[in-house]
């Protein structure tokens, strides 16, 4: 019998893709994300071809699916058909208002627009996917030949019209175990496209659209941590800490930072560029928030680029205690070949946790001689 697992595969890349998209329209209509018009453009470029593999799925469902398992017997196919002609409205609507916040960003009708439309159709199509789950992957499994099913799957893949390299990468991030199980049973020209899929290129795409992420890279090279008690209350710590221009002035190594994008509120998305200097030499990263919880968390890490390939997670956490905050900050680096040279042969690990604990220090100091209430 059958194998659904591209099927499934196809699910879970859609199940992403959508709850990425809810999640993060609810956070630029709350004013919890910034959004600049760049990345603006990335979303609605990103959207329209996660919109197409959408639209591609469920019309191959109703035109060559549906026909197949008719032909075995099934028959609870008709809420399946109809919720398919609610989808394509919904992705207009959603692309309708990207298009309003590429054309300014700041548009709150087409944030609420975006946000109410992105989580109602999150909604629905977990609960049709579910149902199809229930009704049309045993179908497929129990009653339709292995051989029947390659043919139709063949007939998608002549009516896509997608680029090869999107659809790969899409679904390899969405469910990278059931991807390596594809690559295994799909032959060797599978595994060569593949393996020349502009993977680069999607997840930059990625993360100009919705932002670099907390979590830390598969590989932390380097890792330190220190805390210290700074006298104030962990609202007015947070702040300090999170304003990247005033923190740079207490900093041995940061000497300088500005806002990319001409000084926006210090939230997810918002971008700074930071100057550093340690042993006679010096450089410059771009940096990007990506965690922002007043009083209680405060996080952002350096982009990677071409020739800049290693990344690094600051974080800063903060707990209330007697006489003020207990203040944690962190580095986890993922390092590429050079740079790691770079810090064994200046030795920039062990001064690390030094000049970090020289930042809190002066952060405290700071804070004592300019006392705030401490709830």
């Amino acid at each position: 019998m059958a194998d659904p697992g591209n099927y499934l595969l196809m699910h879970a890349a859609i199940r992403h893709e959508l709850a990425r998209l809810a999640r993060h329209a609810a956070d630029l209509h709350a004013g919890r994300r910034h959004a600049t018009a760049g990345s603006a453009i990335a979303l609605r470029e990103h959207i329209d071809l996660a919109f197409q593999a959408i639209h591609h799925h469920h019309v191959a469902e109703d035109t060559l699916l549906w026909p197949m398992l008719a032909e075995v017997g099934v028959t609870e196919l008709g809420e399946l058909a109809a919720e398919h002609e609610l989808l394509d409205p919904m992705m207009e609507r959603i692309g309708a208002a990207l298009d309003a916040l590429v054309a300014d960003g700041g548009d709150r009708a087409a944030r609420a627009a975006l946000a109410t439309t992105a989580g109602e159709l999150d909604a629905l199509m977990r609960h049709h996917l579910e149902i199809e789950e229930a009704v049309v992957v045993p179908a497929v499994a129990d009653l339709v030949s292995s051989e029947r099913h390659a043919r139709m799957e063949r007939d998608m893949q002549q009516g896509q019209k997608m680029p090869v390299g999107f659809i790969l990468s899409w679904v390899r991030e969405a469910d990278p175990g059931r991807f390596a199980d594809l690559l295994r049973h799909g032959g060797l020209p599978l595994r060569l496209i593949a393996s020349m899929a502009p993977r680069k290129r999607y997840f930059d795409r990625v993360h100009a659209a919705y932002g670099v992420e907390a979590a830390a890279p598969a590989v932390v090279d380097l890792h330190a941590e220190v805390e210290v008690l700074i006298p104030a209350g962990p609202l007015e710590v947070y702040r300090r800490i999170s304003d990247p221009i005033a923190m740079a002035s207490h900093s041995p190594e940061c000497y300088r930072c500005a806002w990319v994008d001409g000084g926006p509120e210090p939230l997810p998305g918002a971008r700074f560029r930071g100057w550093n200097r340690f042993k006679g030499m010096t450089w410059n990263r771009l940096c990007e928030i990506v965690t922002a919880r007043p009083g209680e968390e405060f996080a952002y890490r350096t982009i990677r680029t071409t020739t800049r390939p290693d990344s690094t997670l600051w974080r800063f956490r903060l707990r209330p205690v007697d006489g003020g905050t207990l203040l944690t900050q962190s580095y986890e680096l993922s390092a590429s070949p050079l740079v790691m040279l770079f810090e064994k042969v200046s030795r920039r690990p062990a001064a690390m946790p030094h000049a970090m604990r020289r930042t809190l220090e002066r952060l405290a100091a700071d804070l004592a001689r300019d006392p705030a209430p401490v709830p």
